[in-house]
């Protein structure tokens, strides 16, 4: 039977979100290829009861256009784009399942269902202390992201392919996501708040078990050059938010991102599951340190998920010098592992410094740093002629009926590597 897959929450988010879009009639001439898409916010003189009922009926309406100037390296700019809707999730099931491994307790249905105080689907501002938030364009972004992961899980397709073959659907998936994301940040005008959607919708599919399978696939290394460029995504997110001043902590009273704190805290927990199962041997997630301290200097508490702090205080530490270690002591040469790209995922040993092989920063989280590491990543990473990352390759809703009798698991299979 295929197995169970995590979802964000066990409510499974059914919003069904509008993805109708419109364009602005008084755009300027020289704006207009460079059209940006935001969420609305909830019309004012709504009632609570009317607004609940709007998205309990999936009527979320169309989202508006935000046009905004060529960002500036003079000073920060103002913000005066309207604001993301956002609405409560309820508490995502991998985090109640973490609460109850650490209690050693067994889980239980009643316990991932919402109840008559569910506060899944309720407006924001209903519940200010609420953690688990997201905007409408963030959870369409990761609802979109998990039917992709759906349809190149070949366990829940009922085929056997090869080993591996999820594992590299599941990277086709976040390659998609990065293509997307370079998108969004490379129009001449970049909305902030089309960026934070992107994070969130990211942010809430890396905590799936989709996730674990990706880990497990046999490219060690490449699935690393992939870590190190989603949190490059990040900072540079990071840095579009402080341009715009929307870089500080949530405050009810001021506005600002409802969820800032934690969807930092899902990228810190998605980078220390790849520690926990693999290391660090390519460097790919010293970004995490650096968001660390990007939020402790503009004020954010990055928190949420259960024990958050006891768990990744030490990821989130600086990084030592380059020449010596956390306590000030010269590096020594250490053993690294490396995985061959072959399907039996062969190890091979090497002594080598810990710098030697690092993935390389060239540590500008501008939009152009950017655009110059997606396109050293995309030129390595593409595959069978093709001319960018992602696509459908692994999409096994794209095989014909006649080619997937061929890895049905209804009788033995019939594959070949």
């Amino acid at each position: 039977m295929p197995r169970a897959k995590r979802s964000l929450a066990e409510a499974d988010l059914d919003v069904q979100l509008s993805t109708s879009r419109k364009s602005s009639k008084n755009k300027a001439e020289a704006t207009r290829d460079s059209r940006e898409t935001t969420i609305t916010n909830a019309s004012s003189g709504r009632n609570k009861d009317d607004i609940s009922n709007e998205i309990n009926h999936s009527n979320l309406g169309p989202s508006s256009v935000l046009t905004r100037p060529t960002l500036s390296t003079e000073r920060p700019l103002l913000n005066t784009a309207t604001e993301p809707r956002f609405i409560l999730i309820c508490r995502p099931y991998w985090d109640v399942e973490a609460e109850n491994r650490d209690k050693e307790s067994e889980a239980h249905d009643e316990q991932h269902t919402c109840g008559t105080d569910c506060v899944c689907k309720a407006p924001a501002n209903d519940f200010p202390q609420w953690t688990w938030a997201v905007s409408e364009e963030g959870l369409h972004t990761y609802e979109l992201l998990k039917k992709q992961a759906f349809n190149r899980d070949q366990d829940a397709q009922g085929l056997y392919i090869y080993n591996d073959f999820t594992a590299y659907g599941i990277n086709e998936v976040v390659d998609n996501w990065l293509k997307d994301f370079n998108k969004t940040i490379s129009r001449r005008t970049v909305s902030p708040y089309a960026v934070w959607a992107q994070l969130e919708g990211i942010s809430m599919f890396l905590q799936l078990d989709y996730i674990d399978i990706w880990f497990h696939g046999d490219d060690c290394r490449g699935v690393a050059e992939t870590i190190a460029l989603v949190g490059k995504a990040l900072l540079t997110s990071l840095q579009v938010l402080k341009d715009h001043r929307l870089l500080n902590s949530y405050q009810p009273e001021n506005g600002g991102l409802r969820n800032i704190s934690i969807v930092l805290a899902m990228f810190v927990e998605f980078a220390r599951s790849w520690t926990d199962m693999s290391g660090d041997h390519y460097g790919e997630t010293k970004w995490v340190s650096k968001v660390g301290k990007l939020a402790m200097e503009n004020s954010i508490d990055i928190k949420g998920p259960y024990k958050f702090h006891e768990r990744n205080q030490q990821i989130l530490e600086p990084e030592p010098e380059k020449d010596s270690t956390s306590d000030g002591q010269p590096k020594k040469k250490k053993k690294k592992i490396h995985f061959s790209n072959g399907t039996w995922g062969l190890v091979s040993f090497v002594d080598a410094d810990s710098d030697d092989d690092d993935i390389k920063d060239n540590g500008d989280y501008s939009v152009r740093g950017w655009k110059e590491s997606f396109k050293t990543y995309a030129k390595h990473h593409t595959k069978g002629g093709r001319k960018t990352i992602g696509g459908t390759s692994y999409d096994i809703t794209k095989i014909s009926k006649s080619e997937k009798k061929r890895f049905e698991l209804d009788g033995v299979p019939s594959f070949s590597f």
